[in-house]
C-alpha cells in the first residue's frame, strides 16, 4: 500500500481553450491515491523542461499533475494539452462630430464582445493593461463627412509592468462616418 501512495488516479480536466485574461480553471482537478497534495506543472508545448508557474501568454500548453508518493518522489500525471488564444477587442469610435484638424483627440470604446462591455471605456482590455498609442485614419480629410476608425497597426498596449503586451490581442476595428465641425 505504501508504494501506491500518491498515484495519480483522475486526472486534470480543463478546457481546449482558454482566452488570454479570462480566469483559468479547471474542469476537473487532479486526485491522487490515499491523499497527498497535487500540484501542477506547465509546459509550452514542444519544450522539454516543466515549470510551477501558470501561462498567460497565448500559444499551446501541456499541464500535469504531480504528487509525491511514500518515499518522497514525484510521480506525474499524463500530460493534457491546452491552449492560451488571444482576446477579442474592437476598438468603435464613439464621436459622430469633431473639430476638423484635431486628429488625436477622438474617442473611443473597447469592445470585447460581451453586453455588459458595450456601455464601458477600456473593460475590453485585460486587468491593468492600457492603450500607450493609437492613432486614426480618415479616408478624406478634404470633405465635410468621411469615413474614420483606428489604425490597428499603432495601437501599443501596455500591462501594469509597462511591458508590450499587444500581441496578446486580436485587434479589430468598425469604420464610423464623421463630420468635421469648423
Amino acid at each position: 500500500m505504501i508504494g501506491t501512495k500518491g498515484l495519480i488516479v483522475q486526472d486534470v480536466k480543463l478546457p481546449s481553450t482558454i482566452v488570454y485574461g479570462s480566469d483559468f480553471a479547471f474542469d476537473k482537478e487532479a486526485t491522487g491515491f490515499l491523499g497527498g497534495d497535487i500540484t501542477y506543472q506547465y509546459r509550452l508545448e514542444g519544450n522539454e523542461s516543466w515549470e510551477d508557474t501558470k501561462p498567460v501568454k497565448p500559444g499551446k500548453y501541456q499541464v500535469r499533475a504531480v504528487s509525491k508518493n511514500a518515499f518522497g518522489g514525484n510521480i506525474y500525471g499524463k500530460a493534457v494539452t491546452f491552449e492560451i488564444g488571444r482576446k477579442d477587442i474592437t476598438f468603435i469610435i464613439n464621436q459622430d462630430l469633431i473639430p476638423y484638424g484635431d486628429y488625436e483627440n477622438i474617442e473611443y470604446k473597447i469592445y470585447d464582445g460581451t453586453p455588459a462591455d458595450k456601455d464601458y471605456g477600456s473593460v475590453g482590455l485585460v486587468g491593468s493593461d492600457s492603450i500607450e498609442n493609437i492613432d486614426f485614419i480618415f479616408d478624406d480629410t478634404s470633405k465635410n463627412t468621411t469615413y474614420c476608425h483606428v489604425d490597428p497597426d499603432t495601437i501599443k498596449i501596455l500591462n501594469s509592468d509597462n511591458n508590450d503586451v499587444s500581441e496578446l490581442y486580436n485587434v479589430h476595428v468598425s469604420d464610423k462616418e464623421i463630420t468635421f465641425k469648423t
